[in-house]
């Protein structure tokens, strides 16, 4: 006897059209604030969670512009997190402005995180970020504008306390940037070089002196071959947990 109900199919119907989970009272005063975000004139100090809420929910709404990251990201005022998901509308000046005071020793920054940042994240702003004397975590999405000099400063000043690194969307970086990842970033435990569609094939081989990745990604990185994929992941075969090659077309399928 055949079932009549293809039963998979009407589960995920009913997931479908389950209603919505009721949302907190964090999200909808998250939403409340930042739909009125032109009224506000001071947040003071965040916390990182609210801080990263914020920024999100801005960014959704295409609201993150430089008076709403100067409110999250207030002068004096000491950060230990930055996160900005989308920095398409914050320019240059903008960003240099709000990094400025971070960019001491006595900074206590470890976390900066800038998503979209091609426009505004440039060789002054990568010289602030190699003097943030805590910085611990770096993400730097669709930076266009980042050359091999300016990932050099940063891993030269930083990279032993690093212990986290995204770079993604850059088609002028080559070898030389991986090879001062390699040497200099001895700590790193999280690294992603991704949508890098022009790095050589055989770029990725000195990451194979890392020894304590525990994820790895070159996501988009078309041209990576399989004898470089294979060095770059044998100083930390030990501990890797997470391997992301998804669009490394020219891997071989052995």
């Amino acid at each position: 006897w055949p079932p009549k109900r293809e039963y998979e199919a009407a589960a995920a119907r009913r997931r479908r059209s389950a209603p919505e989970p009721v949302p907190t009272l964090q999200a909808l005063a998250t939403e409340f604030v930042c739909a009125n975000i032109d009224c506000v004139e001071d947040f003071g100090a965040l916390t990182p969670a609210v801080q990263h809420a914020l920024a999100t929910e801005l960014c959704r709404r295409r609201l993150f512009r430089q008076p709403q990251l100067r409110l999250l990201a207030p002068p004096g005022l000491p950060l230990s997190e930055l996160v900005a998901p989308d920095c398409h509308q914050i320019d240059e000046q903008a960003l240099h402005e709000t990094l400025e005071p971070l960019a001491c020793p006595d900074s206590r920054l470890a976390l900066l995180s800038l998503g979209f940042c091609g426009k505004c994240v440039t060789t002054a702003t990568s010289q602030l970020i190699a003097r943030m004397g805590a910085l611990e975590s770096l993400t730097l999405t669709g930076a266009y504008r980042l050359t091999d000099g300016c990932v050099a400063a940063i891993c030269g000043a930083r990279g032993a306390a690093l212990r986290s690194l995204k770079i993604t969307g850059n088609q002028q970086l080559t070898a030389a940037f991986v090879a001062s990842i390699a040497s200099e970033c001895d700590s790193l435990e999280r690294l992603a070089l991704e949508d890098l569609i022009y790095l050589p094939g055989e770029a990725a081989a000195p990451i194979g002196r890392l020894t304590q990745l525990q994820s790895l990604s070159f996501r988009g990185t078309r041209l990576l071959v399989s004898s470089s994929m294979l060095a770059a992941v044998g100083g930390s075969a030990h501990c890797l947990e997470a391997l992301d090659l998804g669009g490394c077309t020219v891997l071989s399928a052995d």
